[in-house]
């Protein structure tokens, strides 16, 4: 029996509106978790005096940078469908690596709380 995708099997076209759907939402959420974590970098970089109080927006972009990435490579994985779990596969892959940021600190409870923490407690 022959390896490959199964019969009847196409590959989604870029001009398919919900490949372009999936492919947009992809895009946009890349986009949004790149601005705030470009952003939380750029004052960590250039206001270290400040450094101590900015938990919260560095937090909140590992937050989003971390779920943004979990929610991109599960969409390509229904975009490709079951060959994204081959080990011989990237998407295989990512979807472990982008996982493990759901596991390394600060965890999403960890970093909600600080980002609650300074929004109502602190003046």
């Amino acid at each position: 029996a022959a390896v490959g995708p199964p019969r009847g099997f196409a590959p989604p076209s870029a001009t398919s509106p919900p490949f372009r759907l999936k492919w947009g939402r992809s895009h946009a959420t890349v986009m949004a978790a790149r601005a705030l974590l470009l952003q939380a970098a750029e004052d960590w970089e250039q206001h270290p005096d400040k450094r101590a109080g900015m938990g919260p927006p560095v937090a909140a972009a590992k937050r989003l940078a971390t779920n943004s990435a979990v929610e991109v490579v599960e969409i390509a994985m229904r975009i490709v469908g079951g060959v994204a779990l081959y080990r011989s596969e990237p998407l295989e892959r990512y979807f472990r690596d982008v996982r493990s940021g759901l596991v390394n600190p600060p965890i999403e409870a960890r970093a909600l709380e600080t980002i609650a923490r300074a929004a109502l407690d602190d003046p």
